[in-house]
């Protein structure tokens, strides 16, 4: 059985305000840059619109781990940093802007499905991620369309050729967020 709760959620009962507060705060911003570290660890492949990163799957992560809001803004935070990170240049914006763009709201629906319910089993946490998932790779080839490709190229190489890479990842994915879970749940009871 998955979690009902956020790792953030277990330590937040222990915790007074404002010790809640900073760990908010530090939880947003370790997980903007997990996700900025995500964007270093890429596989280039042919037919793809952009590289493959484990960026998608740490959105998805984070908000399952830190719940929908805390998620969403770690993924904003790294949204305006991005203008800061050396390497991200105007034409990787051109490229990867959408999906980055798209991962705000993916981070929510992750965590909002997944603390919604469908934290209960393996199974339904796979069906958490996977609306997250392709609106991220909606919002990713939508951006294409408008600004570097027409529509069709677009549909297939930032969308359509992204679906059993992204299912391979969700499936990695949904294992170590039962990990997490657990290790969640043996916190709280030492803190017991």
């Amino acid at each position: 059985m998955g979690p009902q709760f956020t790792v953030y959620d277990h330590i937040e009962s222990r915790t007074a305000q404002s010790q809640r507060d900073l760990l908010a705060v530090t939880s947003v911003v370790l997980g903007s840059l997990l996700i900025a570290l995500g964007a270093r660890l890429q596989i280039v492949l042919p037919g793809l619109a952009a590289p493959v990163t484990a960026q998608t799957i740490i959105v998805l992560a984070l908000g399952m781990v830190l719940g929908a809001r805390l998620g969403m803004a770690a993924a904003s935070l790294f949204l305006l940093e991005c203008l800061f990170i050396p390497g991200f240049s105007a034409a990787k914006i051109l490229i990867t802007g959408g999906y980055v763009a798209g991962f705000i709201p993916a981070a929510y629906l992750a965590g909002h499905f997944y603390h919604g319910g469908y934290g209960r089993t393996w199974s339904r946490a796979l069906l958490a991620m996977i609306p997250a998932n392709l609106i991220i790779l909606i919002v990713g080839a939508s951006w294409l369309a408008m600004f570097q490709l027409s529509f069709g190229q677009a549909f297939r190489t930032g969308f359509a050729s992204f679906l059993i890479i992204d299912a391979i990842k969700i499936a990695l994915c949904v294992p170590m967020m039962f990990g997490i879970a657990k290790l969640a749940d043996g916190m709280e009871r030492r803190l017991r």
